[in-house]
């Protein structure tokens, strides 16, 4: 009987070198966020980052080793900086990209688009994430956990974060549910530019517990009225370092009778990069709108 179930593992491992060595024959073909085919050969040696976001999820994957190129607004982690560098966000520069002889390439949609169709024509591997939503956050590195064969890994970290965002859920409902409050958020203040649906801040701000004064905008960063919004008299004021003072925000004409002015519920964002970036850090960002709007829920 022993030497059966010694037999049985055997057969087992041989069948599992097997199926890899298959797969690496095969190459591996995966659809991105934007529906594009992408075939790979191999497990990807060189990596290129065109994105503050996927190099964040690299990075989180343990891949620092293979990233050979980044974005020039790639700065977290610090490692990055030190990065050969592609251009800009919306400006790459295609043979910069090229001279890096990457295996695979990891832009983003929207802006990049033309990008990912010039490197495509090239010859060059491209894989799009294009994250609109917290869910589409994790199945970007999924994605890229399989692409660069640190699938196991990729779910793990997956696995924290939803965990991490249940746990957020679970301490703002009972707030959310008695006192819900009115939430505006200010990118910007010439002209005074806020989030609406369509943008990560505003699903962050709903799944924080909030009501978005902008929800019904339509528009990702619609400019606000700021009449509008003192007769919306919102319950929380949030803004985004840099853009201006608290004490700005509290003596616009007509804004020291808000909810939020008279209850000092006024919150500076220190890093906004977040809540922006759709990388394994957009679940801290919940974590501070949380905060921000239900600081007595994480205080007891």
């Amino acid at each position: 009987m022993k030497k059966t179930k010694i037999a049985l593992i055997a057969i087992m491992i041989v069948l599992a070198f097997s199926t890899l060595i298959y797969a690496a024959e095969q190459g591996l073909t995966v659809t991105d966020q934007v529906g594009r085919t992408v075939n790979l050969e191999t497990i990807p040696v060189r990596i290129v980052s065109l994105a503050p976001g996927n190099t964040e999820i690299l990075y989180a994957l343990g891949l620092a080793d293979h990233i050979v190129g980044v974005s020039s607004y790639c700065d977290y982690p610090p490692a990055a900086l030190g990065k050969a560098k592609t251009g800009g966000f919306s400006e790459v520069s295609i043979e910069s990209v090229v001279a890096l002889e990457p295996d695979v390439v990891f832009a983003t949609g929207g802006v990049q688009d033309e990008v990912a169709k010039q490197l495509t024509q090239l010859g060059v591997k491209v894989v799009v994430l294009d994250a609109c939503s917290l869910a589409d956050v994790l199945a970007a590195i999924k994605l890229v956990g399989v692409v660069t064969g640190r699938t196991e890994a990729a779910e793990k970290i997956v696995l924290q974060l939803q965990e991490h965002i249940r746990a957020i859920k679970a301490v703002v409902q009972p707030w959310a549910k008695d006192t819900p409050r009115k939430v505006f958020y200010e990118v910007w203040y010439d002209p005074p530019i806020s989030v609406g649906p369509g943008s990560f801040i505003h699903d962050l701000i709903e799944m924080a517990g909030g009501i978005n004064l902008m929800a019904d905008s339509g528009n990702p960063y619609p400019v606000a009225n700021l009449e509008e919004i003192i007769d919306a008299d919102p319950d929380v004021i949030i803004y985004a370092h840099g853009a201006m003072s608290t004490a700005q925000v509290a003596e616009r004409d007509g804004w020291r009778q808000m909810e939020a002015v008279r209850t000092g519920r006024i919150v500076q964002i220190e890093d906004e990069n977040i809540l922006v970036r759709p990388g394994p850090r957009i679940v801290d960002g919940l974590e501070a709108l949380a905060k921000a709007i239900y600081p007595e829920a994480f205080t007891q």
